[in-house]
């Protein structure tokens, strides 16, 4: 239900214990992530390339 186009807006209503429910108005947009490589080496010891 929040899919939708790039900079189109939806609002969701956030209920929470103990607290009175309230509107947030979000602003859907494309979001990429770029992946790594990573490998452990000797001890403790991490590496990552991407």
């Amino acid at each position: 239900m929040l899919r939708g186009d790039p900079r189109s807006t939806v609002t969701v209503t956030v209920v929470r214990s103990k607290q009175e429910p309230f509107d947030v108005t979000l602003t859907r947009q494309i979001i990429t992530v770029d992946s790594i490589k990573s490998k452990l080496e000797r001890g403790d010891i991490g590496l990552y390339t991407n």
